[in-house]
């Protein structure tokens, strides 16, 4: 928290200062009460008119300092949420991608969506307590100037009110955190629901989400009506509280002009004081019992921005090319149970590499070993002859082009999805590739060519395999891995595939696939098979 408020530092102090002014223009309204209220006792006609005027510009003055205050409250509050958002962006692209699977992608969900906004209501709370705390200090004050010994018994009345924090953080307790387990819970139901929902209605498991999903915003329901239940009675303590201080001003107020100790004007003053030390005090205990149900939630937040599960991309030696990948006596294991053991092999530029085996049977992680997504890797594999573990991810990463099972399309242009976004896109290599794919239609058929906008749903399946095969042409880079790549193919798809494998040359290519096509496997120079958990060359 201390770094954020210190990106802060010179809104932070601008707020000090607007906060002091409007604690002090707050203030001073009960002086203009009490010249106001003298003035008209005394029959002091033009002093009464005069000091009306005056109380025009003074009041819209307060009014502008009171915006102010708020205004920063805001600024202050949305800059941090913002820095910690670009922080939670920097922490996903620092993430290990071995970490990176659908639980964390929930976590994400859950930490931007709920845990950031709940993290806001802290941060404003918090940033509010200088201005309600200046309030409090200088009406205090301004009562002292006006009756030293009455402003003496304010704070023994005052202490009611100070007890509403303690009452009302036993009666919040954790119920908000409570509302919050139950809202994530809920998500995470209904987007399991959602996000597969067409499976889910062929599968007659539909009416089973449903339900689930029914109940669990019940839950979230009954949580919330808890949570506000209680957040309402902390209002009703902290209201009660403050009547109490203020009807007491009263009283002893009106003792105080029986025995002549003050007169009429000085207690409209104090009673004036009074709203703007009992005000802020009531405020002060709604706001701590937001920021006791809120803190819990943003703590959470800065463990799990703290938490560094990275493997450090930027460090280790650059590589321009790679010439060899080698996998020295790998083992791979899942939860202590072993998937792969004693790999063994050398993949070498100018040699396409096929990997077959059953599902399950450790294809893909093989892939995951070659591209560093497991958290040890050590001299598991080599890359011209250096351990991976020493060579820097980003220069390797660039020399690589993947190609996962699930082809990812993005909402944008063709040619960012041919290029990957790149600053300098060679448009003529685009089409070049395109043509090369058999997808040149995709320009022909579009009125903007290459510059047309396409989703993951303006493309069939085939296309989309081929897709991925122009990003790879177009980068144009040393190592070529490919995740089934025929996965869902039909036989022709299948072929059209292969004639595109087959053109392919001076490069390392790797595929792992359980195609039976023989003309797909014929793409290939070398090809493997996993068998008793021990890769075979055929």
């Amino acid at each position: 928290m201390r770094r954020y408020l210190k990106i802060e530092e010179k809104n932070l102090i601008v707020y000090l200062i607007i906060s002091l002014i409007a604690a002090i223009l707050i203030a001073g309204t009960a002086f203009i009460y009490l010249k106001i209220t003298s003035y008209a006792n005394n029959k002091n006609y033009d002093s009464l008119i005069r000091m009306a005027l005056i109380s025009i510009p003074y009041f819209i003055i307060e009014a502008s300092f009171d915006y102010l205050s708020q205004k920063y409250i805001s600024i202050i509050t949305n800059n941090i949420k913002n820095n910690i958002r670009e922080d939670i962006l920097v922490k996903i692209q620092r993430e290990s991608s071995y970490n990176i699977g659908e639980a964390y992608k929930v976590k994400l969900n859950e930490v931007m969506i709920n845990d950031l906004e709940m993290s806001a209501v802290y941060i404003r709370n918090l940033v509010s307590l200088v201005l309600y705390v200046s309030m409090f200090l200088i009406s205090l004050l301004s009562a002292i100037y006006i009756q030293f010994y009455l402003t003496l018994i304010m704070p023994i009345l005052s202490l009611l009110p100070l007890m509403a924090p303690f009452i009302n953080k036993k009666i919040l307790a954790n119920k908000k955190t409570r509302e919050q387990e139950e809202k994530n819970n809920f998500l995470g139901i209904f987007n399991d629901y959602l996000g597969n929902i067409l499976y889910l209605k062929l599968s007659n498991l539909d009416s089973y989400f449903k339900n689930k999903s029914i109940e669990a915003s019940k839950n979230l329901n009954q949580a919330s009506n808890n949570y506000e239940k209680s957040l309402r009675k902390t209002y009703a303590v902290s209201y009660g509280m403050g009547n109490i201080l203020y009807t007491g001003t009263w009283i002893i107020g009106g003792i105080f002009v029986y025995y002549n100790r003050i007169d009429l004007p000085d207690l409209i003053a104090m009673t004036s004081l009074m709203i703007t030390i009992a005000g802020p005090i009531q405020t002060i205990a709604d706001v701590y019992s937001e920021l006791v149900s809120s803190k819990k939630i943003f703590d959470k937040l800065m463990i799990f921005l703290e938490k560094d599960n990275y493997y450090p991309k930027d460090e280790g030696e650059e590589i321009s090319t790679i010439d060899n990948v080698v996998m020295n006596k790998a083992i791979i294991k899942y939860c202590d149970s072993l998937v792969l053991g004693d790999l063994n092999y050398s993949f070498k530029k100018d040699y396409k590499y096929l990997i077959v085996g059953e599902s399950g049977s450790g294809k893909s992680s093989i892939l995951k070993l070659l591209l560093a997504n497991f958290k040890y890797m050590g001299d598991l594999v080599r890359v011209n002859g250096k351990a991976l573990e020493d060579v820097n991810l980003y220069s390797y990463y660039s020399n690589i082009s993947y190609i996962p099972q699930d082809t990812t399309i993005f909402t944008a242009s063709l040619i960012d999805n041919i290029s990957l976004f790149s600053q300098n896109t060679d448009r003529k290599k685009a089409e070049e590739v395109l043509d090369l794919v058999g997808l040149s239609d995709l320009i022909s058929k579009r009125e903007n060519g290459l510059d047309s906008m396409i989703n993951k749903n303006d493309l069939s399946g085939g296309e989309k395999k081929r897709l991925d095969l122009a990003r790879a042409l177009y980068q144009d880079r040393d190592l070529i891995i490919i995740d089934e790549v025929d996965s869902g193919l039909d036989y022709e798809n299948q072929n059209k595939i292969s004639e595109i494998i087959k053109e392919i040359e001076g490069k390392i290519l790797i595929c792992v696939s359980h195609s039976t096509n023989s003309n797909f496997k014929s793409s290939f120079d070398k090809i493997s098979s996993i068998e008793n958990k021990k890769l075979v060359e055929l």
